[in-house]
């Protein structure tokens, strides 16, 4: 196994084109382009395609070509989500936002780029009117588009409590002479940490499970939590390079090396098959949002599962909506085989590697696995 960190940007180019730089907004410099297609991408829960596999270049002269790829790098550079105003807060966004469906230009030569969007920017309406109708993922027009356009309130909420992109701090593995495994396991250690916490905050926030009294929380956070986790880092490894898995910003794993422990060997390898069929599926953003609460709605606890279900009939009715194609939201729902599978194998190499190392788990992560944690502390009062 090996892992890499991704460097810093430029203080005065923006982070995401290149262009000159207009200062810091959502917390990377970037121009007053790139910060405004953020914001609006944000507010208006926009979802994009790109034809090319995600391999899209993004710079100056290229930004308006591919709004998926250039999303996406935005959410990769660390701007964060979660310092985006909603449009309700925002009057004046509000009043003045137009409803329109936009489509994407080619991404590059041979290929194209589709999205679905509201209130064409400047920036795409000089190219917009060579772009191609609306497309979906199973092949039919608009598709998810129609969520995107109405702005659907679920979907918008989902939309902002999703976890920002975070960076582990690597300063006490990169300080230490360790060898290279025991490194990377404390940078994973701390990076799921990282994730548990990120997920108790997600948890705490998701609309309709205040319908559940808190113990009920409790039990269902300490049984699923690691499904949203897994989901999210293969959602977010679609576009690294094959055999490579991003589990946050300066955190990059790859294929374990034969000598790597069984166990470990086990949990990279099905995390990498679980992103290969994402990226195979071409999973939309809106689709990733929704499968999230539904993944973690699913109890084993019979009395537990009978009040959960019925939280789930909102994000079953949006799933429908975000992909009316019914044979794509079945293969959709099976991904939870590969979930779990990557959630059980990871969560044996954390106890491994404690017992093997000594290492003390971070005080979360101990509990989520010991389950034995208690969310309110992370539960709005």
């Amino acid at each position: 196994m090996s892992a890499t960190r991704s460097g810093g940007g430029g203080g005065g180019s923006c982070r995401i084109c290149g262009d000159r730089g207009a200062g810091a907004h959502y917390g990377v410099v970037t121009c007053v382009a790139c910060k405004s297609f953020f914001k609006r991408t944000v507010q208006q829960c926009l979802t994009y395609r790109c034809e090319q596999n995600g391999s899209c270049q993004i710079h100056q002269a290229t930004r308006r070509l591919c709004q998926a790829c250039r999303f996406q790098r935005c959410l990769r550079c660390g701007m964060r989500t979660d310092l985006v105003r909603s449009l309700a807060a925002d009057p004046a966004e509000a009043s003045s936002k137009t409803v329109a469906s936009v489509a994407s230009p080619s991404c590059a030569a041979g290929g194209g780029a589709s999205s679905s969007a509201a209130m064409p920017s400047p920036e795409s309406s000089a190219t917009s009117t060579n772009s191609a109708p609306p497309v979906s993922f199973d092949g039919g027009e608009l598709g998810d588009a129609a969520v995107a356009m109405e702005t659907d309130p679920l979907l918008c909420r989902l939309a902002e409590i999703e976890p920002a992109e975070f960076n582990i701090d690597v300063s006490f593995a990169a300080e230490h002479w360790l060898p290279e495994a025991m490194r990377n396991a404390i940078r994973l250690l701390s990076a799921a940490d990282s994730h548990a916490a990120a997920m108790a905050r997600w948890v705490s926030q998701l609309p309709g499970l205040e319908a559940l009294a808190p113990a009920e929380r409790e039990r269902l956070f300490e049984e699923n939590w690691p499904a949203p986790v897994v989901s999210r880092i293969a959602w977010g490894s679609q576009w690294e390079p094959d055999g490579q898995l991003r589990v946050c910003a300066n955190l990059q794993l790859t294929n374990a090396p034969e000598s790597a422990p069984r166990v470990l060997q086990t949990s990279l390898t099905e995390a990498l098959r679980l992103t290969r069929k994402l990226r195979h599926q071409r999973i939309s953003r809106s689709e990733y949002l929704v499968l999230k609460p539904l993944l973690f709605l699913c109890s084993q606890e019979a009395a537990l599962r009978d009040r959960a279900e019925p939280l789930m009939d909102p994000y079953l009715r949006l799933f429908r909506r975000v992909c009316p194609n019914r044979e794509r939201r079945m293969s959709l729902l099976l991904l939870s085989g590969g979930v779990s599978c990557v959630r059980v194998q990871a969560s044996a190499f954390w106890r491994w590697t404690a017992a093997r190392d000594g290492h003390a788990l971070p005080p979360l992560l101990a509990a989520a696995l010991r389950g034995l944690v208690r969310l309110r502390y992370y539960w709005p009062t």
